[in-house]
């Protein structure tokens, strides 16, 4: 990626990890809240960033079009998580070490009911993510100026279905 280098950069005062995503980065799932992956990942990385403090803006629920639109679950001073990331980067030049974000599981969760998949639902939700995520991953870089992003993948929520042969 261009831009500087978030590892070397000036930064004043505490170090971040902005965490942004859907019920997984909000920690739906996990045994406690230290269990959850964001908070996992934060305390593997404090022994190379000591002090890294974790900015976690996701939200159960989230979709890639209410990253980018709002709607949902959570309340943004911005309007969005995305608009609320953008200004937390902007608020803290060379603070932000890396970013973490998985997003995209409930553009496609409610294509099951009832047993069924629903393949039409299916490619919707995915050409909403592959609409969607590039827009987002964009914007965070060019606000980030050169920050990691760390996207994580995600289970298969249709598994089941091909395990009972449906």
């Amino acid at each position: 990626q261009a831009g500087a280098d978030p590892t070397t950069a000036a930064t004043p005062g505490p170090i971040y990890q902005l965490s942004l995503g859907d019920s997984l980065a909000a920690g739906v799932g996990a045994s406690t809240p230290a269990n959850d992956y964001v908070n996992l990942v934060a305390a593997h990385e404090q022994a190379s960033m000591p002090g890294l403090q974790v900015e976690n803006l996701s939200c159960g629920g989230a979709t890639t079009s209410t990253m980018l639109n709002g709607g949902g679950a959570c309340t943004y001073t911005s309007g969005t998580q995305l608009g609320d990331a953008i200004a937390f980067l902007h608020a803290h030049p060379g603070q932000v070490q890396y970013i973490t974000i998985d997003i995209g599981a409930n553009d496609v969760d409610d294509c099951l009911t009832g047993g069924t998949i629903s393949l039409p639902c299916i490619e919707t939700g995915l050409a909403t993510i592959s609409s969607n995520l590039p827009t987002i991953v964009a914007a965070l870089q060019e606000a980030g100026n050169g920050v990691p992003i760390f996207g994580m993948d995600y289970y298969d929520p249709f598994l089941q279905q091909w395990i009972t042969g449906t």
